[in-house]
């Protein structure tokens, strides 16, 4: 997957669903409620996503 912040380079990782609302699907039978986990990401791009959630986190 592709992850584009704002301010900063795109992100290139593998992900794998681990879980899925079925009812968090909207009108277009897309997924709007599922949890990912990360499975190949650099150290340099897991270090940032750890700032940038635990900021909206505090």
């Amino acid at each position: 997957m592709s992850i584009l912040p704002p301010n900063h380079q795109i992100i290139e990782l593998t992900g794998k669903v681990v879980w899925s609302d079925f009812y968090g699907i909207d009108d277009k039978d897309t997924a709007v409620a599922l949890g990912v986990s990360f499975v190949e990401i650099s150290d340099e791009h897991r270090h940032f996503l750890n700032d940038v959630v635990s900021v909206h986190l505090a």
